[in-house]
């Protein structure tokens, strides 16, 4: 099984190369069809099997992609599977075929000569974790029915420890919730709102200290995908969690709260797997 299913012609293989190398440090495997094509089997099979498998797939268009039959079916494949779809459109004429109408309500991303493979291979990564965790969310048993903890918009707070144990209430932005606490919620919106504390105060982080920010940010994005995959690697994700712990401890002083939450978040993962 791999993470990612690249659909590309050949013409277009040097920016799927490209993408799957970038991938790599995100620990995020790609699907090549030409490193897959197993002698003995039918191609269109391997193809059904490994985008079925797959938990997003990058559609390479371009002006060479209007005279592609695998891409036209390798897309058909990811609509009826529901995959996420992320399309990446390389010249002017990526969207003058049938495929585009297919694709147009997703965001597409334009890649040229001054696009950082890195970058990209970045927002794959955390549209790939969105998606998972909301499909987790909806698939997870609710503890109540009448509020639904993952659709909360911005900061919670929690009466209580530092370690965020008690009644969940808000910060004067939404209807107070004193009748849930933390030992009510599933992980899955524990970490959700424990994401967006962390987002929210990274952002009141000193300018002098956006680089930890940035890196606090990436490990925990990192984390989270590992921990959304069908079977996350324990090991990768233990050592996520304490560099994520040890990144967030270089700032306990300047940003209290960004080292707790951070802590919160890896202890979460950490312990969980």
């Amino acid at each position: 099984m791999h993470d990612v299913f690249i659909s590309y012609t050949r013409q277009d293989s040097g920016v799927a190369l490209r993408l799957a190398n970038a991938l790599q440090p995100y620990h995020l495997s790609t699907c090549l069809d030409v490193e897959t094509l197993v002698a003995g089997e039918e191609f269109s099979v391997q193809v059904a099997r490994e985008i079925a498998e797959a938990r997003a797939v990058v559609l390479v268009l371009s002006r060479h992609a209007q005279r592609s039959h695998w891409v036209k079916q390798e897309l058909v494949s990811a609509l009826e599977g529901d995959k996420l779809v992320v399309p990446l459109l390389l010249d002017d004429e990526a969207t003058h075929n049938w495929i585009w109408p297919l694709v147009s309500d997703r965001q597409a991303i334009k890649v040229d000569k001054t696009t950082d493979f890195d970058e990209l291979a970045l927002q794959l990564r955390r549209a790939i974790t969105r998606v998972e965790m909301k499909s987790s969310e909806r698939s997870a048993a609710k503890s109540f029915s009448d509020i639904e903890i993952g659709e909360i918009i911005g900061p919670v707070a929690f009466g209580g420890t530092a370690g965020m144990r008690g009644n969940v209430h808000n910060t004067g932005c939404f209807p107070t919730i004193n009748d849930i606490t933390w030992g009510d919620l599933t992980q899955h919106q524990r970490l959700k709102i424990l994401l967006t504390n962390l987002e929210a105060a990274l952002q009141k982080m000193p300018s002098d200290r956006l680089e930890d920010a940035q890196r606090i940010s990436e490990m925990t994005d990192v984390l989270v995908s590992e921990s959304s995959r069908k079977s996350p690697n324990t090991s990768f994700l233990n050592l996520g969690a304490e560099g994520l712990i040890e990144a967030a401890d270089a700032v306990k002083d300047i940003a209290p709260d960004v080292r707790n939450t951070a802590t919160e978040i890896a202890t979460l993962l950490g312990q969980n797997h």
